[in-house]
């Protein structure tokens, strides 16, 4: 690797915060519209290692959002197919590929506190609520996604603690069970980067959850990216400020 690959962020950042961040390792849970974006952000910063958790495989309906998705590739695994394209972005980036997905049940074996930061780019509600209790138990510094699906406009994005989070259908789930088991706090110091932009409905259907995967919502990659961008951007921040 060049020395010159990271020099422009080197000179926003200097030497040590460089540093920081090739000595830093995150844990990305879900490659798809937000979190391969995620990946592309922390690997193109110089992030010195990554944790990737994800089982899906790429489908024509994810070219207009993921990263990794071509139509070279329909069929691929996500987390391959990402893998790839990472390799030829920076070959010394420490990559830890973990073909699961992330469950209440595994939580515990795969997220542990030798990450910086653990970034929750899934749609799951339930295992959502397990990882930000779990994490904040464990003092495990989280940056969780709320639903891009149903936005259009990717200015309504915003930066909260979770339980300041307003809007997002998605994290208010998410929101009501964590305070039920943390009664009393007025801070989770969960990050959550959420869109307060009114859900746009698909005119074939008026009942569709809301979540990530965009299966039944439209999605825009100019949110979805965006989305991804934000959380790569919290993960720095919190690697820098340590």
């Amino acid at each position: 690797m060049s020395s010159d690959n990271f020099l422009s962020l080197e000179n926003l950042i200097g030497e040590q915060g460089q540093n920081k961040l090739a000595n830093s390792h995150v844990c990305l849970i879900g490659l798809g519209g937000v979190g391969s974006w995620v990946a592309e952000a922390l690997v193109r910063s110089g992030i010195g290692k990554l944790t990737l958790i994800d089982m899906d495989h790429i489908v024509a309906s994810n070219i207009n959002r993921q990263i990794q998705a071509t139509e070279e590739n329909i069929g691929q695994s996500k987390l391959q197919a990402l893998s790839d394209r990472i390799d030829k972005i920076n070959s010394n980036c420490d990559l830890i590929l973990i073909d699961d997905f992330l469950t209440a049940d595994n939580l515990s074996d795969l997220i542990h506190d030798g990450y910086d930061v653990v970034v929750d780019a899934i749609d799951q509600v339930k295992v959502k609520c397990t990882l930000a209790d779990y994490c904040s138990d464990k003092k495990i510094n989280l940056v969780i996604s709320g639903s891009a699906g149903g936005r259009l406009n990717p200015e309504k994005i915003k930066v909260k603690d979770l339980l300041d989070t307003y809007g997002d259908p998605l994290l208010a789930k998410v929101r009501k069970e964590f305070k039920k088991k943390h009664a009393g706090k007025k801070k989770s110091k969960v990050i959550a980067i959420f869109s307060d932009e009114q859900i746009i409905k698909p005119q074939q259907c008026d009942n569709v959850e809301s979540n990530l995967n965009c299966a039944g919502y439209g999605s825009s990659v100019m949110v979805t990216a965006t989305m991804g961008f934000y959380l790569a951007s919290e993960a720095q921040k919190i690697i820098l400020k340590a």
